[in-house]
Formats: structure tokens, C-alpha cells, sequence
């Protein structure tokens, strides 16, 4: 994987995944991705690493990302949990019961 990421433990749902798209907000490479504005200049991104997706679309997008001079730092990759639903659960500390 590209130098400039930052893997994660962040799980995105299903519903983080489909307004990323709706909004547009996908690579060339085919990645969505979303972001936080981290300065005036500049933003924190985060792919969403779908199954298959593989590590050279990631580096694409990554690439993509960092030639735009929008990225604030390294870019953070996410997995997506296909078996949740709408409500995302607080970083897997809490089982819902």
C-alpha cells in the first residue's frame, strides 16, 4: 500500500457508503471516500475499502487524493461492514444486546 496511508480499525456502514456516493464523492480508481475539512486549505480523508477493492486501487486513489493538494496529511482507509444496517455501533465497544 501506498506510504501516504493510514490504515484503520474504523468499520463504515452501508448507509456512510451509499451517501459518499450519492454525494459524489468517489475516485477515479472507483474508491468513495469522505472527508473532514482539517484547515482552511485542506482536508482529512477517508477511503472506504469495499471487498473488491484491491491494494492497487487504493494506492490510485490515494494518489489521486494527494495530486489534488486538498489532503491534509496521510490518508486514512476504512473497511466497510456489509452485514450492518443504517445504525453504526460505537467502535465495536459496546455489543448491542
Amino acid at each position: 500500500m501506498a506510504r501516504r496511508v493510514i490504515p484503520s480499525s474504523l468499520v463504515v456502514t452501508l448507509d456512510r457508503l451509499a451517501k459518499a456516493r450519492a454525494w459524489g464523492r468517489i475516485t477515479k480508481a472507483g474508491v468513495a471516500f469522505d472527508y473532514s475539512w482539517a484547515t482552511q486549505e485542506a482536508a482529512s480523508f477517508l477511503l472506504i475499502r469495499e471487498p473488491h477493492h484491491s491494494d492497487e486501487d487504493i494506492d490510485r486513489a490515494v494518489a489521486e487524493i494527494v495530486a489534488s493538494g486538498e489532503s491534509a496529511g496521510p490518508v486514512r482507509v476504512a473497511r466497510l461492514d456489509a452485514g450492518s444496517g443504517a445504525r453504526p455501533s460505537a467502535a465495536g465497544l459496546f455489543d448491542a444486546k
